[in-house]
């Protein structure tokens, strides 16, 4: 904060500017990639809810068991992703 009291321009100074086209075109891969882990994940989801899991901690459970990805990329399913 003390920089930027003093006019010192923050920030990466060679990231270009997003524009229209190039936000609008990582948002539908970033949409798309969402949909792909929905569609991957939901067999399991459904296998788990089969095998008895009737609340979201359990599929969670069942998940991280199975050594499914998150979307984030992570080991570990928690009930609220």
């Amino acid at each position: 904060q003390a920089a930027k009291a003093r006019g010192v321009r923050l920030g990466n100074p060679r990231l270009r500017a997003g524009d229209g086209a190039s936000v609008h075109q990582a948002t539908q891969l970033r949409i798309a990639k969402a949909a792909q882990h929905a569609r991957d994940v939901l067999p399991a989801i459904l296998a788990a809810q089969k095998a008895g899991c009737i609340n979201h901690s359990q599929v969670a459970e069942a998940l991280t068991a199975r050594g499914i990805r998150t979307p984030a990329g992570g080991d570990v399913w928690h009930p609220v992703q």
